[in-house]
């Protein structure tokens, strides 16, 4: 039979256990969970990368094949010359 008090009071509410350190094996799903984490950024971050670089040597290309000095505006010149004597 239940005292008088613990029928007054009702129920006692569910209580959680008391917490504790984490096991070895949740802490070392814990850092596989982080590393790969941060190896699927690095991979990102690589990949990204990669596609800058050859963005860039396609732009070095382009600037490598452009002329320089007075070739640049050689023909240019030459169309003015023709059409300032042809005036």
């Amino acid at each position: 039979m239940l005292g008088k008090q613990e029928q007054e009071q009702g129920p006692r509410p569910l209580t959680p256990p008391p917490i504790g350190k984490p096991s070895g094996v949740m802490q070392a799903l814990v850092r596989l969970v982080d590393l790969e984490a941060q190896m699927e950024y690095a991979y990102a971050k690589h990949m990204l990368l990669v596609k800058r670089q050859k963005e860039l040597q396609l732009q070095a290309k382009v600037l490598a094949d452009l002329p320089v000095g007075f070739e640049a505006f050689k023909e240019e010149l030459e169309a003015l010359d023709s059409t300032k004597a042809a005036n």
